[in-house]
């Protein structure tokens, strides 16, 4: 119980380890009595609980960082928040079921799509790292339009048409009305 003394019972070598006995003359086999005093019990998915809930809050404000540069048309700077958004959230996934896991598993979503955006936005050379972004994306959430959306228009700007078309006939089977999608593929037949 917590506040009282609780007697352990072992062994010179359990405690202070064969060296120290060799060196003080002590038989590593000697009794030895220890006083324990518990000061508080944690449960352990409590304090993982709360470590997770500061990570996916400090998260949350690089995101909201990145958005304001991305809002002001500044995608390189966005990038960098986006991509401390994205390292702070990753092992989170390891967690047991909870609120704080689904929470950071959609913000890892969020803070990938809004890279791709940037990405978008810095043309052809950043074009790859927008479909990479898309598709770690499309790992946990395959049926995720704004996804497929943004790497079909990476995979555009690279020249990828079949790969383009692909991920946009799946995005408006997904979403039959989604008017950007069906506005992109019908670009992309008359081209």
């Amino acid at each position: 119980n917590v506040g009282e003394d609780t007697a352990v019972a072992t062994t010179a070598r359990d405690v202070f380890g064969a060296d120290w006995c060799a060196a003080n003359g002590t038989s590593l086999e000697e009794n030895v009595c220890i006083a324990i005093r518990l000061h508080a019990v944690t449960h352990p998915f409590e304090a993982i609980e709360r470590v997770a809930s500061a990570r996916l809050e400090a998260a949350l404000n690089e995101k909201d960082k990145g958005n304001g540069f991305y809002r002001s048309k500044q995608p390189q700077p966005a990038l960098q928040h986006y991509r401390r958004a994205e390292k702070t959230l990753l092992g989170i996934e390891v967690l047991e079921d909870c609120d704080t896991k689904e929470q950071a598993l959609k913000l890892l979503a969020t803070v990938r799509l809004n890279f791709a955006a940037c990405c978008l936005q810095l043309g052809e050379a950043w074009a790859q790292r927008a479909i990479s972004k898309c598709s770690k994306v499309l790992l946990h959430e395959p049926n995720s339009v704004k996804a497929l959306f943004r790497r079909a228009q990476a995979h555009q700007l690279l020249g990828h048409i079949e790969a383009a078309r692909f991920d946009l006939v799946t995005a408006a089977t997904i979403e039959p009305q989604n008017t950007e999608v069906l506005r992109a593929l019908a670009k992309l037949h008359s081209a």
